[in-house]
């Protein structure tokens, strides 16, 4: 016999082995809220969300008539036998929706979401019979419309028309339109058809009737993707019965305060029906008649002319009003006397000539720009004061090019007057130049064999310097060589140039030039050679 604590510990163990209600998955949103009809061509989408759904698989099942499949779990698992088929939506959220992308008329029948748990049995299961059909155009010829008011209305009535499709599917889409403007409405539709109305799209419209509808046309426009062109149907013309619409022109008329003269006003109405009795005019509240001095009336049925003759300054804010009156109501329109903002002319005759000064400066300004502009356009470089030290310094150095572009130089293109008065140099008479004797022997100076004496120059021809002597000499291969024998410097040094070239040597060869000048016009004959030899390195001290 079980004892009550035996019966405990059973009952407990019971409990612990058999999941609670709270536990197993269930429906959030199932598949049969999802719409089940659809459109071929466009995109169906199913709905499926669960919760509680960690231990078991969701899948979806399709049956259609040429096939059965599934797909799942949050993947397609044959995407390239079924690549239109997807799940979409939050798996973390437990939303499992199946879209169909480009439905056709074959993806028609059921599909079932489906929770299933580790050994293959389904825990939760909804089905949905899905029907994607072409479109189908209404049956109708034309959409049907209807008016609860009598074509023959006044204004401020309430004006109430419906137009209405049969049977297209998807259902027409209809819109109101009167003359250029597009009138919504209030659209509806229905899958199916209306019982006992044949109808699944309708587009209602209210409004209160003005004296703008009268004469006014109503269209209802139908249109549906499986029809080629729009139909229409068409509710009008309204007969609106309404008061008199005065308007008068000039609605403002400015007043010349510098002298009198005579002002027409132009007074028009539209009246359904029309205006009853000539139109009426009255001026700062008090009627005017016909032959009233000071005034001229002309009426017809449909307008009338005012002329009010001497008008002055005295008639700034009086008014004017036109008075239209037929079997519905009477109406009447004002026109005001307002000052001229006449511009007083220009009689100072200094601010004449200043306004004209500063156009012409303007101009002159403007010329200026343009000219500077056009010459940075050509590429043109400008002194305009603000040139940097770089651009100075260039230019300084062009000016002294310039300058010395005249000068005499050797035939190493030396300056020969710069060397004018060198401070290191002593001259002790002419300088006799002499050619260097050819030279004889194999052709081997530069495998480092001895090197010819130069050819010496008579003692009567040299001349002492402190700077070294330059001596040019011919190497066996036929290239001149210079050596420098050195002499005595006062300071015990050579002055030399940046460019390493003695001034020394720029004075040999000034004094060089200078004797073949000399040469060429006191020549002995035997003395000295006619001209020195063109290549300079023959050349010795």
């Amino acid at each position: 016999m079980f004892t009550f604590t035996t019966w405990v510990v059973a009952i407990s163990i019971m409990a612990a082995s058999t999941p609670t209600f709270a536990n197993m998955p269930r429906y959030i949103v199932s598949p049969s809220t999802s719409s089940t009809d659809f459109l071929e061509g466009t995109d169906i989408v199913l709905n499926c969300q669960v919760t509680d759904y960690n231990d078991f698989d969701l899948f979806w099942m399709v049956n259609i008539a040429d096939d059965i499949f599934a797909i799942g779990p949050f993947s397609n698992i044959n995407p390239k036998v079924y690549p239109r088929y997807a799940i979409i939506g939050d798996s973390g959220a437990g939303v499992y929706n199946l879209r169909v992308s480009t439905a056709v008329s074959g993806d028609s029948g059921n599909y079932t979401c489906e929770l299933i748990n580790s050994k293959g049995d389904p825990v939760l299961s909804e089905t949905v019979e899905v029907i994607i059909y072409s479109p189908q155009p209404p049956v109708n010829d034309a959409p049907s419309c209807r008016s609860a008011l009598q074509l023959q209305a006044t204004e401020g009535d309430t004006a109430a028309v419906s137009c209405t499709s049969t049977r297209g599917k998807p259902p027409a889409s209809l819109r109101w339109r009167q003359g250029n403007r597009i009138i919504r409405g209030n659209y509806t539709s229905y899958e199916d058809p209306v019982p006992n109305e044949d109808y699944n799209a309708i587009n209602r419209h209210e409004w209160v009737l003005t004296h703008n509808d009268d004469g006014a046309t109503y269209e209802c426009i139908e249109t549906h993707t499986a029809l080629e062109q729009s139909r229409k149907c068409t509710i009008g013309p309204f007969h609106v019965t309404h008061k008199p619409v005065v308007t008068v022109r000039p609605n403002a008329y400015e007043v010349d305060i510098t002298q009198s003269q005579n002002i027409t006003f132009r007074c028009s109405s539209k009246a359904n029906p029309d205006i009853a009795e000539p139109f009426k005019w009255s001026f700062n509240g008090t009627e005017i008649t016909m032959d009233e001095d000071g005034f001229s009336v002309s009426n017809d049925s449909l307008r009338s002319r005012l002329t009010i003759y001497g008008v002055t300054d005295q008639y700034i804010g009086m008014r004017v009003y036109c008075i239209a009156k037929n079997s519905i109501g009477t109406t009447n329109f004002s026109a005001t006397f307002v000052k001229t903002n006449l511009k007083k002319p220009i009689k100072n005759s200094d601010t004449l000539m200043m306004i004209i000064g500063i156009i012409i400066a303007v101009a002159l300004v403007s010329v200026v720009f343009a000219v500077v502009g056009m010459h940075f356009a050509t590429g043109a470089s400008c002194d305009c004061g603000y040139t940097t030290a770089k651009q100075q310094k260039r230019k300084k150095r062009q000016q002294m090019l310039a300058t010395n572009s005249d000068r005499p130089r050797d035939d190493l293109g030396l300056d020969l007057d710069q060397f004018e008065g060198g401070s290191n140099q002593r001259t002790q008479g002419d300088i006799r130049m002499a050619p260097m004797p050819a030279q004889t022997g194999p052709n081997n100076y530069d495998l480092g064999q001895s090197q010819p004496s130069p050819q010496p120059v008579p003692e009567a021809n040299r001349e002492t310097y402190d700077n070294p002597t330059y001596i040019n000499n011919e190497r066996p291969n036929g290239t001149a060589e210079t050596q420098i024998q050195e002499s005595p410097d006062p300071k015990g040094e050579v002055s030399e140039d940046k460019d390493g070239t003695s001034h020394g040597m720029k004075m040999a060869r000034k004094k060089k030039r200078e004797a073949t000048t000399k040469q060429k016009s006191v020549a002995v004959p035997g003395d000295y050679p006619e001209r020195l030899p063109d290549n300079h390195e023959d050349w010795v001290m």
